[in-house]
């Protein structure tokens, strides 16, 4: 599972098994979530119920906005479309307030493909912020492509279907 440390390194979040749907043990749950606990091991909490089994959920970094008091960030994951059926099914890339809260879809577009397990969630990375928090890179059937994060306009940067891995330098 993926584990993202927050930006002021208070918390972690993961994804976790979440509690039995029906009469199966608990560790032959199909229920997946965006689970953060912090630091100090006072606090464990599911914060996206049903996210799904690749949900790899990580905190942005800080945006730098000198106007504002609190620093803002955000979450992003992958949601699962059919939450119980995550392990093979597709997913969408969220992004949402640290919190969990005010969820958004910003990729892909509506009517395209959905991100499938096996072609882009099983590799070592992902997605990954852009420094300043503002855009997020992934695979997306084998090609990279980078996601402006406030308007979700996405631009295909690669087109051999042969890339992994992305990381910013």
């Amino acid at each position: 599972a993926t584990v993202s440390w927050s930006p002021d390194s208070t918390a972690l979040i993961t994804t976790a098994h979440a509690p039995p749907v029906g009469r199966e043990l608990p560790e032959n749950s199909p229920a997946f979530d965006v689970a953060v606990a912090n630091t100090a091991g006072s606090l464990r909490t599911s914060i996206v119920p049903n996210a799904g089994i690749w949900a790899a959920p990580q905190f942005s970094p800080l945006l730098a906005e000198s106007d504002n008091e609190f620093p803002q960030g955000y979450l992003a994951y992958l949601r699962a479309r059919d939450s119980f059926n995550s392990i093979n099914g597709e997913y969408d890339l969220i992004v949402a307030d640290r919190d969990g809260s005010n969820s958004r879809r910003i990729f892909p577009a509506a009517g395209e493909p959905r991100i499938k397990a096996g072609l882009s969630i099983y590799q070592n990375q992902e997605f990954v912020w852009s420094p300043d928090g503002r855009q997020i890179a992934l695979i997306y059937q084998g090609n990279l492509w980078i996601v402006d994060v406030e308007s979700a306009i996405a631009h295909q940067l690669t087109l051999d279907g042969s890339a992994s891995n992305p990381a910013w330098a």
